[in-house]
């Protein structure tokens, strides 16, 4: 018995139905999610009789079958019940008395529409719900040959086609035709090369606005019936990208600006080329081999190093045309040391934190730079709320919450992973934060200071000591500070008015600050850095939850990045979640403030968690990211993962996680995850939106919740919102402000005070900006006002230990 099926739907009873044939007979095959037969129905009529495709429709199905005779092949339509029950059937000739009758829709109207060929010629047809009435058909005639495999409807009722077109005896191409809703020709677009054969069989709307179209071709140029299966991408008028700039990206020893063959090549070095159009990206492979599909075009193709040590040996970029389509340019780079240091990177992270539950940690690093990293090592630092279980490593050193981790020498290009494991103490509660860190040495960053650094280098620290909040600023560097810098305070959402907003130290030496809520208020101090500082610390630390009281605030720690802009620092800041949804998520880190929004230049990183909710292994996941063009592509930093992957980037900015025979458990999750910078500068009110699309095992891709960050001004005080709350009236001393009003030199006389050493003036508009601060002589400071637009502004006086004692207001009027 020969059967074949050429057709197979889901059901909406969960089931399947095959469409196709038994010997002569045309077939149908009613199964249930299993795949255990329901019903079984052979049918026939004058001829040899098969089923070419089948619809679901609201009251049963409808089959599009062909029937052949000695002298003729038509079209037909059969409506069937559930059951396989025949309600109706009509026969369709289109005018020719061979028909081959290929694919079969219903379109958002309720009416039929199929395609085929007939007299070598593709045809569409648009029939009545009922079968009775040919609405419309068309004929594509402008080909010697062609034939139409599958169709589509569009949201506008437009019928997109594609199939085959002959443009000569030995060049068939893809062919995209579209047609509106009543029939009229909207394109007709031949896709493909003239030396090769391609034949579009089927075809899918994709969510850009074009199209995906399978089907097959002879890419061999060998006159034999060889075939390969291929994969179209197009855009809503047929283009495709079917050009390559390839070549290798290598390391000139000899420094002869030539690929000499003992001469190492670099792997996972991304390749841009840019033009006018559109930007397409790759990394090499573990040849040094890149190759980027691309459109026409001149573009700007450039390399970039992993780590800032390296110098190309004319340039590391060219000017490259592609001067048209199915072309193949060859441009290969060339690169020498510019600095021997090594450039090392950590990442460390989970799939989430939950309460009295394990957290397995996956600390990743490798090693970008261009020399040996001797005698390496990681030192991870748990939250206070976790209890070490075991890692994979053995931990050399111990001291309280922090474990050293040997790696020994690291060569360039060596990488490595290994798992923590902790236990997160059971009375944590939901949102509140968990803070881990790793930090790999040696951390040296080789690079050439900026004529205007100081040799400081400012780092914050901070604890919780009974129910108070302690923030240690210090001078870390081997110079003293040259010029003042500043801080804020953040108590939740809320910058207050802070006094000692500056700070200026000599080498090794700190300043304290101190805060305290009896509502357990979250507080961190962000400071500023060293101006041309070799290396990308921005200072700041954080504490949750200090208070004598039973209460405290949560989830205001990751409304603000931590200091991990360093390559070789990692910091897990994780919200506790009581249970994790049964499928695939995505966490973006900072949240940003109130929900959303950053700073500019901020840097992000993107954790996507992935869950098998089936009963068997899953032996594959695949995650597809495309880059927002407000983040800079090329600063991608890949991190820790919960089990081994590789990675790719392609197109005008996609990157592309593979995990390959990861035997996922069913109810076992996973993760991975990047970090990336933002374009420089973006304006506020830039938005910047990321979503990820997951395929576990063989299911349909899933998409994640989209998550959308708001550029909120080049820095936290443009907007976090400054309340003068705590100015209230018991803490006032008496001042005088005069003239008042003015319109140039003010006085603020403290009475009854004198010689008020180390006290301040400070003024403010109302919005809060600070926008000067004044010194006294004796008990008065003299404000110069002169410049001032007209309005009411805050006058705020401190005194040499920073408490709030004096405020006022100060009226400006002009001529």
């Amino acid at each position: 018995m020969d059967e074949l099926a050429h057709a197979i739907i889901p059901t909406t009873d969960g089931g399947y139905l095959l469409a196709g044939r038994q010997d002569a007979q045309a077939m149908a095959v009613k199964v249930d999610g299993s795949g255990a037969q329901i019903w079984a129905i052979p049918y026939s009529a004058d001829g040899v009789e098969v089923f070419a495709d089948v619809v679901e429709v609201s009251d049963g199905y409808v089959f599009l079958g062909k029937s052949q005779t000695t002298d003729s092949t038509y079209n037909y339509l059969l409506k069937t019940d559930y059951n396989g029950g025949v309600i109706w059937s009509h026969a369709y000739s289109l005018g020719s008395m061979f028909n081959n009758p290929q694919a079969l829709i219903q379109t958002t109207d309720g009416q039929l529409a199929f395609v085929g060929y007939t007299n070598n010629h593709a045809y569409l047809a648009k029939v009545s719900n009922d079968g009775q009435s040919v609405l419309w058909q068309q004929s594509m005639t402008d080909y010697s040959e062609s034939q139409a495999n599958d169709l589509v409807e569009l949201e506008d009722g437009s019928l997109v086609v594609t199939g085959v077109a002959a443009l000569s005896a030995a060049d068939l191409d893809v062919l995209l035709l579209k047609y509106d809703a009543d029939g009229n020709l909207l394109l007709n677009r031949p896709i493909g090369s003239a030396t090769q054969s391609e034949l579009g069989m089927a075809l899918t709307a994709t969510q850009d606005g074009g199209y995906a179209i399978t089907g097959n071709g002879n890419l061999s140029a060998i006159p034999l019936p060889i075939y390969d299966v291929l994969v179209f991408k197009s855009d809503a008028t047929g283009n495709t990208l079917n050009s390559y700039i390839r070549g290798n990206v290598f390391e000139d020893t000899n420094l002869n600006c030539m690929q000499d063959a003992d001469e190492p090549l670099l792997k996972k070095w991304m390749v841009r080329a840019e033009s006018a159009d559109g930007t397409f990206y790759g990394y090499t492979d573990e040849n040094g081999f890149y190759s980027l599909l691309v459109d026409t075009g001149l573009y700007a193709l450039t390399v970039i190093p992993p780590a800032p040590y390296w110098g190309g040996c004319d340039n590391l970029e060219y000017n490259i045309v592609v001067p048209e389509q199915h072309d193949t340019l060859v441009q290969d780079f060339s690169l020498h040391k510019l600095i021997s240091c090594s450039w090392l990177e950590v990442d460390m992270s989970s799939t989430a934190v939950q309460a009295c539950d394990t957290v397995d940690y996956v600390i990743t690093y490798r090693n970008r730079g261009t020399d040996v990293a001797s005698g390496a090592f990681v030192d991870v630092v748990l939250d206070a709320d976790l209890n070490f279980i075991e890692a994979d490593l053995p931990v050399s050193e111990q001291t309280d919450s922090l474990y050293r981790f040997e790696l020994g020498d690291l060569q360039p290009d060596d990488e490595g992973r290994f798992h923590l494991r902790a236990f997160t103490d059971c009375a944590v509660i939901e949102q509140q934060a968990v803070i881990s860190s790793a930090h790999i040495r040696p951390d040296s960053i080789c690079l050439t200071p900026g004529a205007g650094w100081d040799g400081s280098r400012i780092s914050v620290n901070a604890w919780c000591e009974g129910g108070t909040t302690y923030f240690s600023i210090k001078n870390k560097g081997l110079g003293d500070m040259l010029t003042p810098l500043d801080f804020i305070v953040i108590e939740d959402e809320i910058m207050g008015y802070q006094s000692q907003d500056q700070f200026q130290l000599p080498a090794q030496d700190s300043l304290i600050v101190t805060r305290s809520s009896t509502e357990g208020a979250t507080f961190r101090l962000v400071a500023d850095q060293a101006p041309q500082l070799p290396g990308y610390s921005r200072p700041n630390a954080v504490v949750e939850g200090c208070t004598t009281g039973g209460s405290f605030s949560v989830g205001k720690v990751l409304e603000f990045p931590e200091d991990e802009f360093d390559p070789f620092v990692s910091i897990d800041a994780r919200e506790v979640v009581l249970s994790l949804s049964a499928n695939a998520f995505q966490e973006a880190f900072p949240k940003g403030y109130r929900g959303d929004t950053i700073a500019a230049n901020v840097d992000i990183e993107y954790l996507i968690a992935f869950y098998n909710g089936s009963d068997e292994v899953i032996d594959r996941v695949y995650i597809r990211d495309t880059i927002s063009d407000k983040l800079d592509y090329t600063t991608i930093q890949v991190g820790a993962s919960s089990h081994p992957y590789t990675y790719e980037a392609y197109d005008r900015g996609i990157l592309k996680f593979k995990f390959n025979d990861i035997a996922l458990q069913p109810g076992e999750y996973g993760f991975v995850k990047f970090h990336i910078k933002q374009q420089p500068d973006l304006p506020e009110g830039t938005e910047i939106f990321n979503r990820a699309r997951l395929s576990v095992g063989y299911d349909a891709p899933e998409l994640t919740a989209q998550k959308r960050h708001v550029i909120g001004g080049s820095d936290y005080t443009d907007f976090v919102e400054i309340t003068t709350s705590v100015w209230t009236p018991e803490l006032l001393a008496d001042i005088e402000i005069y003239p008042n009003p003015s319109g140039g030199e003010v006085v603020v006389e403290v009475l009854g005070e004198e010689n008020l050493m180390g006290w301040h003036c400070q003024l403010f508009d109302l919005q809060g900006r600070k926008l000067a601060t004044y010194t006294f002589e004796n008990n008065r400071s003299v404000l110069r006002c002169g410049d001032l637009p007209k309005g009411t502004y805050l006058v705020a006086i401190t005194n040499p230990m920073g408490k709030l004692v004096g405020v006022g207001k100060l009226s400006i009027q002009k001529p």
